[in-house]
């Protein structure tokens, strides 16, 4: 990345799963992108660490 850019084709305002689909298919289509998330990790709920219990734990449903 280049940390001294400030001109942007597209900015992606969060990292979960649409917004990393998003930034993804926009450079790859040659658009200068930034994509911005606020927390530590890209991926937004399918990347949390969170066990909330159920199906995959092995409980029965």
């Amino acid at each position: 990345m280049d940390a001294t850019r400030t001109s942007w084709d597209v900015i992606v305002i969060g990292g979960g799963t649409a917004g990393v689909i998003a930034g993804i298919a926009a450079a790859r289509l040659g658009a200068r992108t930034l994509l911005v998330e606020r927390s530590g990790h890209l991926g937004g709920n399918a990347a949390t660490g969170m066990n909330l219990g159920g199906f995959f734990d092995g409980d029965n449903v």
